[in-house]
């Protein structure tokens, strides 16, 4: 199974790029599609069959992977609008307090695409839609206190970008002075 595999990486690497136009979620797309292949319970044994096989199993990843992702943009848009409009409502906020609340929002939606998928997918959970730990842990199938460690994680993971990309914005506004 390893060689036939090996034998199509080079066509289903292309492939990936064809399908991705980025290197890196092309290399992602082609590991993807072989932990699935070499898994699977029923694999052809017709040469022909098994090449078609595979590239079918990276072309319904790859399609996976975007649904995913149009969930979790979806998702971060659907927020930031209702945390957009739920200030406005009902702080009365002025126009810098609202200019900032986009700012921070910003800052966050940038931050949390930074994270590894699952730490975003366990601040997703528990933080924007408010599943409980117990939920989240049975979803996830690992005990509640993997869930809480994993969300402390995730949330440290979150702040530190924030950081990041506060100390970034404070350098270049500073260099900004100095011309």
């Amino acid at each position: 199974m390893h060689r036939r595999l090996e034998n199509q990486l080079d066509g289903l690497s292309r492939y990936a790029y064809c399908l991705t136009r980025n290197y890196e979620n092309a290399r992602d797309l082609v590991q993807n599609c072989a932990v699935k292949a070499l898994v699977a319970r029923n694999v052809p044994s017709d040469e022909r069959a098994f090449r078609a096989w595979l590239f079918k199993i990276l072309r319904n990843v790859f399609f996976d992977n975007l649904r995913k992702q149009a969930t979790e943009d979806k998702l971060l848009r659907e927020l930031m609008n209702d945390s957009l409009i739920e200030g406005n409502n009902s702080q009365g906020l002025d126009v810098y307090s609202i200019e900032q609340r986009k700012i921070n929002i910003l800052a966050v939606h940038e931050g949390l695409a930074k994270l590894k998928t699952s730490q975003r997918e366990i601040l997703v959970l528990i933080d924007m839609i408010g599943f409980s730990y117990n939920e989240v842990a049975g979803l996830l199938k690992v005990p509640v206190g993997t869930v809480m460690s994993r969300l402390s994680r995730a949330r440290n993971a979150l702040l530190n970008q924030i950081d990041e990309a506060d100390s970034e914005m404070a350098t270049v506004t500073q260099i900004g002075k100095r011309k």
